[in-house]
């Protein structure tokens, strides 16, 4: 999800920028070309955080739409606690946080809307647990 510049041959690509590894030019949230239980992997590195605060289960509900009964979530985002002690490290310079915290805005979908620490995702993720239980999809 959102691989960017990552070319892996062995993933299929979704991403809104379009490039000639990206196999589906669209957003991470509508993964309707995908049949439910039809994926084995989503890695979303460093993609959740790009979606508004409010949205974030309905991306994820998506995922886990498409994701297979063995499936596997492997997430990676940005860690505000880590960010936090970045920040206090430095004197309090918020330049030197200020593109992990709110994204590079290099280009127009470069912009964070969220934030997570490791106990807010968790938080999150845990409200899949029974659902996830039920489905034997796992998260990484």
């Amino acid at each position: 999800m959102g691989c960017g510049s990552v070319v892996h041959p062995k993933f299929v690509n979704v991403d809104l920028v379009p490039a000639p590894h990206v196999h589906y030019v669209r957003s991470i949230d509508d993964l309707s070309p995908f049949k439910d239980n039809s994926v084995s992997l989503i890695h979303a590195s460093h993609c959740l955080e790009h979606f508004p605060h409010g949205k974030v289960a309905e991306v994820l509900r998506e995922w886990f739409r498409v994701l297979k009964k063995d499936g596997i979530l492997r997430l990676s985002v940005p860690n505000f606690d880590v960010v936090l002690d970045i920040y206090n490290e430095n004197r309090g310079d918020i330049n030197i946080i200020m593109s992990i915290l709110m994204g590079a805005q290099n280009y127009k979908y470069n912009f964070h809307k969220v934030a997570f620490t490791k106990s807010s995702l968790s938080l999150l993720l845990k409200m899949w647990d029974s659902w996830k239980s039920e489905s034997g999809k796992r998260l990484v």
